[in-house]
This record gives structure tokens, C-alpha cells and sequence, in this order.
């Protein structure tokens, strides 16, 4: 019996597996026929792979971007043939953190913000000279260097003065015949007191003290040393200027406007400013001049006012940062959308729509034109309704995927619209050209150090790109070159003192691209002989909103990631002299 049911055991298993064998078998072979069918019969074709920021990207199985090298996932179906409408992934969505706000109507007053550039000047109000009261030869100096601080009353310097002396002894005669000549001593003691002595000088003598033969020389004002004009040793005459002092615990700010700002400005704005000696500090006055003059070079206007600067921390001639909060009128017409959804800054600019109600995510180039300022806004006119949806974050690496694509982007409306706009100014001095080029050379130098991510180098070459900078003379330029140079090169001085002052990579990234958005405009108008430079765009910088760059070579080496993503970013433009 146990034998039989053994055996029954062992047939019943077979059974079970033969069947299962033969039902896998089939689903095989039936899946295989159709697998091999199917192209032939026009059935579902083989999956391809792409990837989330580059959909132009299709292979036939896995495997990473050729451009920034992340992983690729399976295509889906995107079937739009609108030349105006990108589609992306979901997938791509996210990797982009692209965010959207919907479009407001602006009407009514809007504050605006106009953001200038300046310096800090000693106020010319509170300039003071002190002077010799009286002739004598320098035998002591006190106060012997620019920038040292004085105190009223302060013993600055100590003087071998005969004229003194002999005053002092016409005090000690007409103190021995007071009795009978008051009227003498009055008189002497005048004579030294005209003479601003100490009075601890005259009550001595007074008290039958000695002749002094060297006369102290008093602070008559306090303040800081700007100009020292005296040494040890000089014969100073009476009225004779000594040290020029200033006080310092109130500043001027002196800010350039452009012509086109003007109409917005009004003595009495109050205005901020800050420092990158200082980050986060802020400082506010009131506009109590307009320079009635405009600087023939600049095209500009000098906007002043004065700052608190109790605390010691702006100091003459540093640079500054400024912003007029003013008020506008803005038309019922206006639409007020986030200035970091607006693309290709000038009167005709670029926003992207998200589309409502697709089957995937969907986004639409349209132009715009700038209006106004207001904030952190732009009032803008022209393809946009009340209530549609704009990409407010993210735009960049949109408009980088809408390129690829072959799909209209600013990157392409540049190409078909503007072909030609930015033209090379011609007859450039050969002096001018040889500096610009050892500056160009030197930023191409820090571009490679942010490649290499080596901050402590950056801060050595950002100070040989400043001294390289200095060496380019505008003075022999064409007028309207000229203008341009001096435009820009306030900001690119400070970009680069501010990767100088910054030991952080990600601040001076920071200030790489804010040097980059310089340059590349004045490369593009100042193009160098016998050399071709590339205008190269990562979409997927600080926080996907893209930054360019110049390099000589047309390999992408992202200088915003380094290693991270050496690779990722495309060539926006070829900048040459031919």
C-alpha cells in the first residue's frame, strides 16, 4: 500500500508539471510570435529610452545621457506638433523643480524698485582744516599719519615759536606795572590768546610761571586725518593749513543713474544700500541732490545722499550697491508676473504658459513686453490673460529642453529674429584690443579654477583679473564704445572683489555668473582677431535657472557643478572677429 500511494504521488506531480511546462510554453511561443510579428504587422514597437532634461535623446535600451550623463528612462508618447509647445515628462517636471503662479492684473500705483550703482564719499560738509595759529619751526609731531583719529582739544603738534616768546614777555612786563596799566596786560593777554595758546599757558605766566620756548599746537575740530601736510622740522606761517580731518560717522553716497531713470527720481526718495563688506547690513538715507550735469562718458547722473555710519563699517570710495523705491503709474491693461519667469530681459521678452487640461505636462513660448518694475515684478503686456499660468521657476531649463527639441525658444528666436542685432564694433585701437585680451585671457583662467571647483585659486585669480581689468584704457575708443565699457565695468570690478573677499565656492559661483552676464556682452561687441569664443549655457544652474559662460573650446566644462556635472550644457552662440 505505502508503495502504491508513493507512486501515485510521483504521477500526480508529473502531471502538475507537464501541464504547467506546457502552458508556459505556449505563452512563450505566443508571445514570441507576436514580439516578431508585430513590426512587421505595424504592432506596438520595442521601448526607447531617453532622458528627463534632454528628450531629444532616443536609444533602444538603457543606459545614461550622452549630454549631463543621468540615467534614462523609458520614452513616453509625446505628440504635439506645435512648434510653440514643449512636452515633457513628468519625470523631467520634477528633476526641473519648475514651478508656475498664475497671472495677475496690475492696475492703480505700483512701487518700483531702480537698482543703481555708487560709491561712498566723505561728506564734503564736514570737512574741516586745521591750520597754525601762530608762526613757529615743527619740533614735535603728535599726529603724524593719514587716518589716525583727533579729538577736539587734542595736543597735535608742539612748535619753537619766537613771536610767541616774545608775547609771553610782553605779558610778564605789563603784569609788573598792572597796577598802573591795567589797560597793558588786557592787551597781552589778547595778543596770546589771538593766538588760540592754551589757557593753562597764559594762567601760568599769570601765576609767575616761566616762558615756555616750544607753544602747544591744539586740535581745533574733531575728526579723522584725510590729508597730513606738515612734517617734523617745517616753518609754518600763521594761517598755515596742517592736516585736513573729516568726520566719518556720516557718509555721502554717491549713486549713477541712467538717463531713462531720471523721470522716476525726486529729491526726498529714500533710497538702501548695501555692501559686500558688510553682508546684511543695510543702509538707508534720503536723495538730498541730483547733479544737474550728466557724464558725457557714462550717460549717467550722480544721485546723492546721506547714510548713518555710526558703526565704522562703509568706508570712502568703497562700492555700493543701491536701490530707489519710487511710485508708478500703471495702466488697466498691465498683467504683473514674477520677474524670474521673464527670459532675455529688454523691451521684447520671453515667458513659458503651462497649458491646462494635456495629457502630459505641457509649455508654451510666448513673448512679452516689458512695462515696468514693480518689486519683484514685472509689468507686462501682450500674449498673456488674467488667470493663465507662467513658469515661474524652472524657465531656464525649459527653454534649454524647447532648443533641443528644435522647438521655439529664446535660444532660437534669437537665431531667426534678432540674426545680427548685436554687431561687432569695428576700428578698435590695437592698444585696447591687446589689454582686452590679457583680461579675457585672465577670465578664461577663473572659469577653469570654478571647473576644477578650487576656491582658494579662484580669489588669487579674480585679484590678477582685477589688475588686468585696470589695464584696459577706454580712453582712445569710439564714443559709443567707450559708453559701453564704462557701463559695465563698475559691476565686473565688483564681481571680482567678490569672489576675492568670499573663501565659499558657492558665493563666488555666485559672482562668476554675475561677471559672465558682463563680459559676454562686451565680448560679443568687442570680438577678439584670430579667436573664436563659445557663449556655453548650463539650464540646470542655481536652482534651474541657467547661467552662461565663455570658453575657447566648443567641449562643455560646466564651471557652476565641476564633476558633478562636467558635461551638462549646450553652446548658446560663436562669438568671432571673421
Amino acid at each position: 500500500m505505502q508503495n502504491i500511494r508513493t507512486s501515485l504521488i510521483v504521477l500526480l506531480t508529473l502531471a502538475i508539471g507537464l501541464g504547467v511546462g506546457y502552458w508556459l510554453g505556449y505563452g512563450n511561443r505566443e508571445a514570441g510570435e507576436v514580439s516578431s510579428a508585430g513590426p512587421a504587422s505595424g504592432g506596438a514597437p520595442a521601448t526607447e529610452w531617453t532622458c528627463s532634461m534632454h528628450p531629444q535623446i532616443r536609444q533602444p535600451e538603457p543606459g545614461i545621457c550622452p549630454i549631463c550623463e543621468m540615467d534614462l528612462i523609458p520614452a513616453s508618447g509625446l505628440s504635439n506638433d506645435n512648434p510653440t509647445v514643449l512636452e515633457m515628462t513628468e519625470a523631467a517636471v520634477k528633476l526641473a523643480d519648475i514651478g508656475t503662479v498664475a497671472v495677475r492684473v496690475a492696475s492703480g500705483e505700483a512701487s518700483r524698485d531702480i537698482a543703481l550703482f555708487g560709491t561712498v564719499a566723505v561728506d564734503e560738509t564736514e570737512l574741516r582744516t586745521q591750520v597754525s595759529h601762530f608762526p613757529g619751526r615743527v619740533e614735535q609731531l603728535f599726529v603724524n599719519y593719514t587716518g589716525q583719529k583727533v579729538q577736539k582739544g587734542q595736543l597735535l603738534a608742539r612748535l619753537y615759536a619766537p613771536e610767541m616768546i616774545q608775547a609771553q614777555q610782553e605779558l610778564l612786563e605789563a603784569l609788573k606795572l598792572k597796577d598802573r596799566y591795567p589797560e597793558m596786560v588786557a592787551s597781552a593777554r589778547k595778543k596770546l590768546q589771538a593766538f588760540r595758546v592754551p589757557e593753562t599757558l597764559i594762567s601760568s605766566l599769570e601765576a609767575g610761571g616761566d616762558i615756555q620756548q616750544e607753544v602747544d599746537l591744539l586740535a581745533d575740530h574733531s575728526g579723522v586725518i584725510m590729508e597730513r601736510k606738515v612734517a617734523l622740522g617745517d616753518y609754518l606761517k600763521a594761517g598755515q593749513p596742517v592736516f585736513t580731518l573729516a568726520k566719518l560717522d556720516q557718509l555721502w553716497v554717491v549713486l549713477e543713474a541712467y538717463e531713462e531713470d531720471l523721470p522716476n527720481i525726486r529729491v526726498g526718495n529714500r533710497f538702501t544700500c548695501t555692501t559686500q563688506a558688510a553682508p546684511g547690513e543695510v543702509f538707508s538715507g534720503v536723495v538730498d541732490f541730483i547733479d544737474p550735469r550728466v557724464n558725457p562718458g557714462t550717460r549717467t547722473v550722480k544721485i546723492r545722499g546721506r547714510v548713518d555710519n555710526k558703526k565704522g563699517i562703509l568706508k570712502p570710495d568703497m562700492f555700493v550697491r543701491g536701490a530707489i523705491r519710487s511710485a508708478t503709474e500703471t495702466g488697466q491693461s498691465a498683467l504683473r508676473i514674477p520677474k524670474t519667469a521673464v527670459l532675455w530681459t529688454g523691451k521684447r521678452s520671453v515667458v513659458y504658459v503651462r497649458l491646462p487640461e494635456t495629457a502630459v505636462p505641457s509649455f508654451e513660448y510666448r513673448e512679452v513686453e516689458i512695462l515696468d518694475e514693480s518689486g519683484g515684478d514685472y509689468l507686462v503686456s501682450g500674449n498673456l490673460t488674467a488667470g493663465e499660468t507662467v513658469v515661474r521657476a524652472g524657465a531656464f531649463a525649459v527653454d534649454a529642453a524647447a532648443q533641443l527639441n528644435n522647438r521655439q525658444s529664446m535660444m532660437n528666436r534669437l537665431i531667426q529674429v534678432e540674426s545680427g542685432a548685436v554687431q561687432p564694433l569695428a576700428n578698435l585701437p590695437a592698444d585696447f584690443l591687446k589689454a582686452w585680451e590679457g583680461f579675457v585671457a585672465a577670465y578664461l583662467d577663473v572659469k577653469d579654477l570654478f571647473v576644477a571647483s578650487d576656491s582658494a585659486s579662484v580669489r588669487t585669480a579674480a585679484a590678477s583679473s582685477l589688475e588686468q581689468l585696470r589695464a584696459v584704457y577706454p580712453g582712445d575708443l569710439p564714443r559709443e564704445a567707450r559708453r559701453l565699457w564704462e557701463a559695465e565695468k563698475q559691476d565686473i570690478e565688483l564681481a571680482l572683489a567678490g569672489m576675492m573677499q568670499s573663501p565659499e565656492l558657492t558665493i563666488q559661483r555666485q559672482q562668476f555668473d554675475r561677471l559672465s552676464a558682463k563680459i559676454i556682452p562686451l565680448a560679443q561687441r568687442f570680438p577678439l582677431p584670430e579667436q573664436t569664443l563659445y557663449v556655453q549655457h548650463c539650464p540646470m544652474a542655481f536652482n534651474n535657472n541657467g547661467a552662461d559662460w565663455l570658453s575657447v573650446d566648443s567641449e562643455i566644462r560646466n564651471p557652476y557643478f565641476g564633476e558633478k556635472m562636467l558635461k551638462c550644457g549646450i553652446i548658446k552662440e560663436n562669438i568671432s572677429s571673421k
